[in-house]
């Protein structure tokens, strides 16, 4: 059996008696319609110190960033915060100026708001291979944000491991490496 369930890993990881060192955190992401200002041929830009984003999206722009929150529980349905995108606009407006000029005119049938939930390690790497508890179980999950580029290489791992072709000692994303003391948390956390 895999455990591969997003946010709701821990959980039915917790079916089996174990526990998982993951949090949930709830990320939002703004689609703002059609506006002549957006440059559409603009590569995406991160403020690294803040880390907001924004990039072209469809004649508009999309616009995210991880704000501060609390961990929280898993959920089906995760609430977006309608004040998330003026947040979000202003302090991507310290990159790029044109989305004031955005705001200026921006109505409520062009901004498009969406939550969910990163399911995130202490080091922000997956957890991918075996349980050391119970046996026949894996695990692929933990992604901190990066599971649509990354969970098709960890799914070969996982795969890799579960058909022998590859030893749990070979592989660094083994849940092993928190009871090894192998996880180095950066004071600087990794924005996503």
């Amino acid at each position: 059996m895999v455990i591969a369930a997003g946010p709701f890993s821990g959980r039915v990881a917790g079916l089996v008696g174990l526990e998982l060192p993951l949090s949930i955190l709830r990320r939002q992401k703004v689609i703002v319609g059609q506006d002549p200002a957006i440059p559409q041929d603009a590569p995406m830009t991160i403020s690294l110190p803040s880390g907001a984003y924004w990039r072209p999206e469809v004649g508009g722009g999309a616009i995210g960033w991880a704000t501060p929150e609390e961990p929280s529980e898993p959920l089906e349905k995760v609430p977006a915060d309608w004040a998330f995108p003026a947040i979000a606009i202003e302090e991507v407006s310290k990159l790029a100026p044109f989305w004031e000029e955005v705001v200026g005119r921006l109505t409520r049938d062009s901004v498009f708001l969406s939550a969910g939930q990163y399911t995130c390690t202490p080091d922000s790497k997956p957890i991918l291979g075996p349980s050391p508890d119970v046996e026949g179980l894996f695990f692929n999950l933990g992604y901190s944000g990066h599971g649509i580029m990354a969970a098709p290489e960890g799914s070969r791992y996982v795969v890799a491991m579960i058909t022998g072709l590859m030893s749990d000692e070979d592989n660094a994303f083994s849940c092993r490496r928190f009871a090894r003391g192998e996880v180095v948390v950066s004071e600087e956390k990794m924005v996503i």
